[in-house]
């Protein structure tokens, strides 16, 4: 299967030019910067994704989950509004689903390492480590999609000299601790605007999918192997 894979589109809609894929994985940020019209510019696009139809694996960023961007409202905006009754897109957030070839898990919303809260980090590994342990029985190769970068690696560090907070390391902790423990064929995350690119943890393949938002995807042709990766800056 091919798989077409961005995310960090931030209210923009997304310039897809070519039709050569089976399925997208949109890895969270749907929202769009602008104050008051943020939902709705999330909408837009996911309805747009919607219109594609291409089955759509979506997980939220940190931009769109009310427990983090939206800290002020008890509605949960994503699942309510966002994403609400479009057919083709489904929810991946510590959820799995299956393929002929493929058990895809997804993991989305946190934009730091989770070790920072211990109650918060076990939580996550717990639910995703049963995940894993199930998709390890059907004997299929395992995706796993993330909105945030693997801790502790080049992926997961601020590289942006304008920024105060360039050098300071914002990857995932549960991410890198799941991919230590259960190895999937690929790891496929965004959140880090600045990294576009490849690289391996272990026996697993991690892409960085780059800023959605300036045109950039990845298509990923894999089957019981990787057979290609592209990667698309426009």
């Amino acid at each position: 299967m091919k798989y077409l894979a961005f995310g960090c589109s931030h209210g923009k809609l997304p310039k897809i030019k070519t039709k050569d894929f089976d399925a997208i994985f949109y890895l969270g940020d749907i929202v769009g910067y602008e104050k008051k019209k943020e939902l709705q510019s999330g909408r837009k696009v996911a309805k747009y994704l919607n219109s594609l139809n291409k089955k759509t694996y979506i997980i939220p960023g940190n931009w769109d989950s009310y427990k983090t961007r939206f800290w002020n409202v008890k509605k949960n905006h994503y699942k309510d509004y966002i994403i609400k009754n479009l057919k083709n897109l489904k929810d991946l957030h510590l959820k799995s689903v299956e393929n002929k070839e493929h058990v895809i898990i997804g993991y989305g919303i946190y934009e730091h390492p989770e070790i920072w809260d211990d109650e918060l980090y076990w939580h996550h590994i717990k639910k995703l480590s049963r995940l894993f342990r199930k998709a390890k029985r059907k004997k299929k190769l395992i995706i796993f999609i993330t909105h945030n970068q693997p801790y502790n690696t080049k992926f997961s560090y601020i590289r942006d000299k304008k920024s105060f907070l360039e050098g300071i390391q914002v990857g995932s902790n549960v991410i890198k601790d799941i991919i230590k423990e259960f190895k999937p064929a690929l790891c496929i995350g965004a959140h880090m605007h600045e990294h576009f690119g490849k690289l391996k943890v272990g026996k697993t393949l991690c892409i960085a999918t780059g800023y959605g938002l300036k045109g950039k995807k990845v298509l990923i042709n894999v089957d019981k192997k990787i057979r290609s990766i592209k990667f698309i800056r426009k």
